[in-house]
């Protein structure tokens, strides 16, 4: 599996979220850290922080690639 920071650079490079791709099976996982808020998102990923949600599978995850 391998692991991807997702950064932003307004907020001095923070981390937003970590992309997680599984190579056997090529199915992607988003992961959101508590420390994200909503507002220093994308606003595909700021739907998830706003209602809670931390881990986003693998349908959604490979819409975000092109939302972002």
């Amino acid at each position: 599996m391998r692991k991807f920071e997702v950064r932003n650079p307004v907020y001095g490079d923070k981390v937003i979220a970590y992309l997680y791709y599984d190579e056997t099976s090529r199915e992607y996982k988003i992961e959101l850290p508590d420390n994200v808020k909503f507002t220093e998102a994308p606003p595909i990923l700021s739907e998830f922080i706003e209602k809670g949600q931390k881990e986003i599978g693998n349908e959604w995850s490979k819409r975000s690639d092109k939302a972002c």
